[in-house]
């Protein structure tokens, strides 16, 4: 991240020329680097040099279209850079960004069920894609778990081989009724 961020810092201008190194140099243009600066530059940068990089991409931002896909979207690249929009929104955290910590809980408490149902619910106008947001509404975060609603998940059976489920129905329901409870303990 060191590395990218001092070759943001130097990048913008031809190889071996930086913006503004003097006093004189307020006015952001690029300006040839002595063979001194761009020595020391490579020495205590670890072979960063001046100029000639490319701009780091744009942070992709939480994208609630996704589903919940967009839990699961990281951002592609080594390093990235947020608007001005994205980092006051983000507030500064790094990518994926605090929207979507907050909207993708890792957690299943009532205050991180609650957190994630306002971003989807109130704030995108979209109903949660996997969590059960009546807990929002019907507790609290001083509510026992065991008064509390739970469900958080997303089961997705598809049976693959329809003839062997026709032919023996308890079986393949006994098989996935174990395999639940194994599960989910």
């Amino acid at each position: 991240r060191i590395d990218a961020t001092l070759e943001y810092a130097f990048s913008g201008c031809p190889s071996g020329q930086v913006k503004g190194i003097g006093v004189k140099d307020l006015d952001g243009e690029c300006r040839v680097a002595s063979e001194h600066f761009q020595r020391n530059l490579q020495t205590l940068t670890g072979g960063v040099q001046a100029g000639g990089k490319t701009v780091s991409p744009q942070c992709k931002l939480f994208d609630p279209t996704l589903g919940a896909g967009a839990c699961n979207s990281m951002n592609p690249f080594e390093s990235c850079i947020w608007s001005w929009e994205g980092y006051k929104c983000e507030k500064g955290i790094d990518p994926p960004g605090m929207i979507q910590k907050n909207a993708c809980p890792k957690n299943s408490g009532v205050n991180e069920i609650t957190l994630s149902c306002n971003i989807w619910e109130d704030s995108f106008d979209m109903q949660h894609p996997w969590l059960n947001c009546l807990v929002r509404d019907h507790c609290n975060g001083d509510s026992p778990d065991e008064y509390c609603l739970r469900m958080l998940g997303q089961l997705e059976l598809t049976i693959r081989n329809a003839s062997s489920y026709e032919a023996d129905k308890t079986a393949t329901q006994a098989a996935i009724s174990s395999g639940l409870a194994t599960a989910f303990g």
